[in-house]
């Protein structure tokens, strides 16, 4: 196998902006946003850019409907803290290190 000249390729670039947030999320008092991460002991180290908004229920995360379904129909009432910051982080196209406890939720964050 050969190693492949990249030159030789037009590439189309690719941007890894998926999160569109409700207006409810963007809309957020700073104060609010701190208080709901102080209480769902969330630490954010920010580095170049602005960090986004968590989200606080899935009806604001801007789930397809069979996800919402989904999550409906399996009772979950609200993302864990690694999934109400992480989500917003990872869809906008942003790189990010999250760290939780085991059964918190990272694995279904990440996808």
């Amino acid at each position: 196998m050969r190693k492949p000249v990249w030159d030789s390729y037009s590439l189309v670039p690719f941007e890894k902006k998926f999160y569109n947030p409700h207006q409810d999320i963007v809309n957020a008092s700073p104060r609010d946003v701190e208080s709901y991460r102080h209480e769902k002991e969330i630490t954010v180290i920010r580095g170049q850019s602005v960090c986004p908004n968590p989200i606080t229920s899935f009806d604001v995360a801007g789930l397809p409907d069979y996800v919402q379904k989904e999550i409906v129909k399996q009772k979950f009432s609200a993302p864990t803290p690694i999934q109400a910051q992480g989500w917003p982080i990872a869809l906008s196209g942003f790189n990010m290190v999250g760290i939780a406890q085991t059964g918190s939720g990272k694995t279904v964050s990440s996808k």
